[in-house]
């Protein structure tokens, strides 16, 4: 069955599970839900790469994100890494941007699951360890040693 023409139901069973994507950059990748505020979900984005067969975690990456992501059909251009691109980082950034960005999300993911009673905004928190492991190995990312 085609992406597109999945159902609401459908696409939540695309939660937390591995996914063949259509992307001329992206095999595929998994979203796992994290934290549950008032303005939407936000989970961590593992997508593996089709040059290096590297995963890769994205933080604070909205439901929505994800399921366009599944829904995008086309390769060049028009795949799951540019709906990933256009949405979480706006269309593009260089390279220190996007490790400076990736520090911060992460550091702000770790903070309001270790510090929820802090977040009003926080409505639930869900799988807490895999940001706790997240943070330690992506708090210094991209930063010189």
């Amino acid at each position: 069955m085609p992406m597109n023409a999945l159902t609401q139901e459908n696409y939540d069973s695309l939660i937390g599970v591995y996914v063949n994507l259509s992307s001329s950059a992206l095999a595929g990748g998994m979203w796992t839900p994290v934290i549950q505020q008032q303005s939407g979900t936000y989970g961590i984005a593992s997508l593996t790469f089709r040059t290096s067969n590297k995963s890769y975690d994205y933080f604070m990456v909205t439901r929505e994100t994800w399921i366009d992501m599944c829904k995008a059909t086309g390769a060049y251009k028009q795949g799951a890494f540019s709906v990933f691109m256009r949405q979480y980082y706006h269309g593009g950034l260089d390279k220190e941007n996007k490790e400076y960005l990736a520090r911060r999300n992460v550091k702000n993911m770790n903070k309001k699951v270790t510090q929820q009673g802090k977040y009003k905004s926080v409505i639930g928190v869900v799988n807490k360890s895999e940001v706790t492991q997240g943070y330690g190995r992506y708090k210094d990312y991209g930063k010189q040693k």
